[in-house]
């Protein structure tokens, strides 16, 4: 009689997520161990994102993952949408763009985080009903195993005469520091709806929940990340909205550990004025004008809008907003808001399908949320919801790493258990 195979000691999901939580600890490493004689650094030299997206396709594609998969996966409305979109994208950008080749490059990006969405989606699927929640673990683990290199950070170079370290660009591991809170927002998404979704959780559970969502929310408190602040609180109301009973159950618990957690930043001294509460608040306050405290967004915003009314129907090609905007106060590479870049990249009729397939998929994952036991997709909802709102302030859907946090959060929403096997 033959040996029964020895089951793996992490399944693909779990190498998956535990690659993903610690990305900004190995970017750490890189940055202390390159730093030469200055601890002056660019982030954005350490990308480690591809590397990742390229594990998750290939476990995904060792795992089974195949054109099959994706059959019945959009709804026959969502399709036409995907391809109405498809065909601005190509054309606009390919007749009408100043740089397509940019914007075909950063097209492919955007689609293999799309990609690397479902194939976490399939990978969760095939893993056992205890491991579903893999993605949301990922999430909230990667910027909570930061935490020790952030200590390290801030002690040792925080001080006034330490100034060579790019606090702006966020601390090592970051490449900026609203790409920092982003995460860090999506880690109390995760958390919050997690906890939210549970149907009895007891008190050892709920003492560590109330400790790490205080803690994220000191981290980002601190962060001085207003964009994803505002997109946390939006998160959560359209949450109390949509799932009003689990909302008010948690509420107990998250309300008061978000305030402690925002108590206790101001405990740290910021080592920059873009950090912190107080200095966030004293930035808007100071400014004097609503386009100054929007950094210059609102005036943005209103030029984009005349550059789209030039073009409505499909707009200036997808990623073009650096070659256009020349002549504003900014060098914006993206207008910071998802809207205004959906109908500036593809106009009313490509935007419109982008905008409607995303909405769609959304809706029909929310569905999945009140299916019974599926409480823990919850967790999926708050993260897209939080991205969502942080999206009108901050360009979520052009860096690629929102854009994959979007894609986990979808994945998570769509993710069910696989069946039994006889």
């Amino acid at each position: 009689m033959q040996n029964a195979p020895r089951p793996l000691p992490l399944s693909p999901l779990a190498v998956a997520a535990v690659s993903y939580a610690l990305l900004p600890l190995v970017i750490f490493a890189i940055w202390w161990l390159t730093m030469g004689e200055t601890p002056m650094i660019e982030h954005r030299q350490v990308r480690l994102v591809l590397g990742f997206q390229g594990l998750v396709l290939l476990l995904a594609a060792l795992s089974g993952l195949s054109r099959r998969h994706f059959r019945g996966m959009l709804t026959r409305a969502e399709t036409a949408a995907l391809f109405g979109f498809l065909a601005v994208f190509i054309g606009s950008t390919l007749f009408v763009a100043v740089d397509p080749a940019a914007g075909f490059a950063r097209g492919s990006l955007r689609g293999l985080a799309v990609l690397t969405g479902v194939a976490l989606m399939f990978l969760a699927s095939q893993a056992p009903r205890h491991g579903l929640d893999g993605i949301s673990a990922a999430l909230i683990l990667q910027p909570l195993l930061h935490v020790p290199a952030l200590a390290f950070l801030y002690f040792a170079y925080a001080s006034p005469d330490t100034v060579m370290l790019n606090w702006l660009g966020g601390p090592p591991g970051f490449w900026h520091v609203r790409i920092w809170g982003m995460v860090l927002a999506a880690a109390l998404a995760a958390l919050i709806g997690s906890y939210a979704g549970r149907d009895a959780p007891g008190r050892g559970p709920q003492a560590l929940v109330f400790a790490l969502t205080a803690l994220l929310a000191m981290l980002l408190a601190w962060s001085g990340s207003r964009g994803s602040i505002v997109g946390l609180g939006a998160g959560l109301v359209l949450m109390g909205l949509v799932f009003p009973r689990r909302t008010v159950r948690s509420a107990a618990l998250v309300l008061p550990a978000l305030l402690l957690g925002g108590a206790l930043s101001l405990l740290l001294t910021p080592p920059l004025y873009a950090y912190g509460l107080v200095g966030g608040v004293a930035e808007t306050l100071e400014a004097g004008t609503l386009n100054a405290a929007s950094a210059g967004r609102l005036q943005m915003w209103g030029d984009a809008l005349t550059l789209i009314a030039e073009r409505p129907l499909f707009g200036y090609g997808h990623d073009q907003f650096v070659q256009v905007y020349t002549d504003g106060p900014l060098r914006a590479l993206q207008p910071h808001n998802t809207l205004v870049s959906f109908l500036f990249d593809f106009g009313v009729v490509g935007g419109g399908c982008l905008a409607f397939l995303i909405l769609s998929l959304w809706w029909r994952g929310t569905a999945r949320v009140r299916r019974p036991g599926n409480g823990w997709k919850l967790s999926g909802f708050l993260v897209v919801a939080t991205m969502a709102g942080a999206s009108f302030f901050d360009g979520v859907l052009y860096h690629e790493i929102p854009i994959l946090i979007v894609a986990m959060g979808f994945a998570i929403l769509f993710a069910e258990p696989r069946a039994p096997r006889p």
